[in-house]
């Protein structure tokens, strides 16, 4: 007690021990959580629509190539635009060649 009234009184912060250890027990799983890559959350066929969109190919070429609709191809990229945080399709270009998604080279 003594020491904590000391610490206050010097202007300082204190935390027992035991309130330390139970903010830090909190604290760093949250730290790994935002730590990782939201790419890490991406299926393969996310990261495989992220590509060919940045190829410039249209959502019904997209579609094709991958055997589904057009409609589930722009559910899909609106699902990973989501996922990302992003708004707009150049900003999905931008993340997509930042985090080396795709290639720049066509």
């Amino acid at each position: 007690m003594l020491r904590a009234l000391r610490t206050v009184n010097a202007g300082q912060s204190y935390l027992s021990p035991e309130i330390t250890e139970i903010v830090l027990d909190d604290y760093i799983p949250f730290i790994s959580r935002i730590e990782e890559s939201p790419k890490e959350h991406l299926t393969g066929r996310e990261r495989r629509i992220i590509q060919l969109l940045e190829e410039g190919k249209t959502t019904k070429q997209i579609a094709f190539q991958l055997y589904t609709s057009p409609k589930t191809v722009d559910s899909n990229r609106c699902q990973v635009m989501s996922k990302l945080g992003i708004c707009s399709i150049a900003e999905l270009t931008k993340y997509a060649i930042r985090e080396g998604l795709t290639s720049t080279d066509f």
